[in-house]
């Protein structure tokens, strides 16, 4: 089982089977049933559901939203009710949700090595 190193996914074409490593994943997020998985060089679109993927993903991942699930260490900061991850990208907090994911993602920060928050 190579839960938190690699999620395999099958392409929405044909039956191929797709292997990316998750430390490529910057955030994954629900379109309708489907999801899309955006990597650093391309996104991809899974006919699997975020709950099955937030599964799949395992530690490093945190789930910022019923439609969000965010790879830790693309995490840039934290405001109230949006979270900052690379590329300048900003995703939604639900306000009932801030602190339990501003926890989160504080823990996520403190694991990182060379790296302070402020």
């Amino acid at each position: 089982n190579f839960q938190g190193t690699n999620l395999y996914q099958r392409s929405m074409t044909f039956d191929t089977l797709i292997v990316i490593r998750n430390k490529d994943i910057v955030y994954i997020e629900a379109e309708n049933t489907d999801s899309v998985i955006h990597c650093l060089n391309r996104d991809i679109l899974s006919r699997e559901s975020i709950s099955d993927l937030e599964k799949k993903v395992g530690e490093g991942f945190i789930k910022t939203h019923r439609s969000f699930i965010v790879n830790s260490r693309y995490i840039t900061g934290i405001k109230r009710y949006q979270l900052a991850i690379s590329q300048g990208i900003e995703l939604p907090i639900p306000e009932k949700k801030y602190r339990e994911i501003k926890e989160k993602v504080l823990r996520a920060v403190n694991q990182r090595q060379n790296e302070i928050y402020i």
